[in-house]
């Protein structure tokens, strides 16, 4: 931004986590994704992968096991 002499300042300060920082450095980073995980307070709900689907496959696991002719 810049002021009335059209001196340029910083308004307020950015505050960047470890993490954060880690993941602008990846190959696979995308700024717009970045941005709006930063931005929206729920993050990205396209992303959260709910426990109940990691317990079906592991019940599922464990009874192929029990079942399975080969074991």
């Amino acid at each position: 931004m810049k002021n009335r002499k059209g001196e340029l300042y910083m308004s307020e300060q950015l505050r960047i986590s470890g993490k954060d920082l880690g993941a602008v450095a990846m190959p696979e980073f995308c700024p717009r994704c970045f941005w709006i995980k930063r931005n929206v307070p729920s993050g990205l709900p396209f992303q959260i992968f709910p426990g109940i689907f990691s317990s079906i496959d592991s019940y599922l696991q464990r009874s192929l096991e029990l079942t399975h002719p080969c074991s």
